[in-house]
């Protein structure tokens, strides 16, 4: 079990490190003319909402594998308990602490999609003074 241990934190550091490798600044210019300069990654983002929706979008391309890894140790936790009351109950809370995990990363997207939207609604009229009632 400790040795599953270690292969799990190892493949779990090797996976958040990972995107840590991948250079995401463009080249420009080519050949080698030596004229080759680093672009600005963000210089597309003009927009603080832009700028949230490509960071939750890495978080979630990120969170997904972490998830479903999780997922599959949480099932591993289950056929080890073998009806063992209180490996039964460390499984459970880790299938659950997985699926709340899982409901916060995938929820935080729709949450900033629904804050954008309400910002975008209030930017469009700034003329409007009263407030609406429900």
């Amino acid at each position: 079990m400790k040795k599953f241990k270690n292969i799990y934190w190892f493949v779990t550091a090797f996976l958040l490190l990972l995107p840590v490798s991948v250079i995401f600044a463009k080249v420009s210019g080519g050949g080698s003319s030596g004229s080759n300069k680093l672009e600005n990654p963000l210089q597309s983002i003009n927009t603080i909402s832009e700028f949230l929706n490509a960071m939750l979008g890495a978080l979630v391309i990120i969170a997904t594998p972490i998830v479903v890894l999780m997922l599959v140790y949480s099932g591993f936790l289950f056929v080890s308990a073998q009806g063992n009351p209180e490996k039964l109950a460390t499984a459970k809370k880790a299938i659950m602490w997985t699926i709340i995990g899982a409901v916060v990363v995938l929820g935080a997207s729709v949450l900033a999609s629904a804050i954008e939207g309400t910002v975008d609604n209030i930017k469009k009229d700034p003329t409007q003074t009263q407030v609406i009632r429900i």
